[in-house]
């Protein structure tokens, strides 16, 4: 938009790792949180909140995904941004449960995982 102020998307990133090896590395995390940054960077996006988690992606109502969502609605986030999908679940369907939470609350998931992202990423998909 020529002349026009572009407001920025606000977003909250999410790093998990699952196991105490992934943990006691610290690269994991760092990693995740660097590879985000620089999404937000090429993207114009704007980090107002970070959440690391030491946690199984095998249920939703993990305390530190739950701490994510209430930042997000907390910050006024439009998304929670993620490297990989399999960081909020590793079950396709706990996937789509979470794309329809985050959905009814005005929130996205974005993620660089381009190839299945964009499927998931409108609510007209979940039934």
């Amino acid at each position: 938009m020529k002349g026009g102020n572009m407001k920025q998307m606000r977003v909250v990133i999410y790093c998990r790792v699952a196991t105490k090896n992934q943990l006691d590395d610290d690269l994991a995390l760092k990693n995740q949180s660097a590879l985000l940054y620089q999404q937000a960077e090429r993207e114009n996006l704007t980090i107002v909140g970070e959440v690391q988690a030491y946690e199984k992606g095998t249920y939703l109502d993990r305390p530190g995904w739950q701490k994510a969502i209430h930042l997000a609605a907390e910050k006024d986030a439009a998304s929670i941004l993620v490297t990989k999908l399999d960081r909020v679940a590793r079950d396709f369907l706990l996937l789509e449960q979470t794309v329809a939470d985050l959905n009814k609350r005005g929130l996205e998931l974005s993620s660089g995982d381009s190839e299945v992202f964009p499927l998931l990423r409108s609510s007209e998909y979940i039934s």
